[in-house]
């Protein structure tokens, strides 16, 4: 999809069907997976995780 936007003349780019970035749609799917809140998430610390329980 990105190889498609950016082949598109500058008058067709519009925000609407430009490609999220990686990151973001890694910081989407976590927020829809967890159904964290921003400020929950941002305050996640890898000391509070534990793979051992799934916690």
């Amino acid at each position: 999809m990105t190889a498609d936007y950016n082949a598109l003349p500058a008058g067709q780019k519009y925000d609407s069907i430009r490609p999220l970035e990686k990151e973001t749609q890694l910081a989407f799917w976590i927020s829809l997976g967890t159904l964290c809140r921003i400020g929950e998430l941002l305050q996640a610390e890898w000391k509070n995780v534990d793979l051992d329980r799934q916690t």
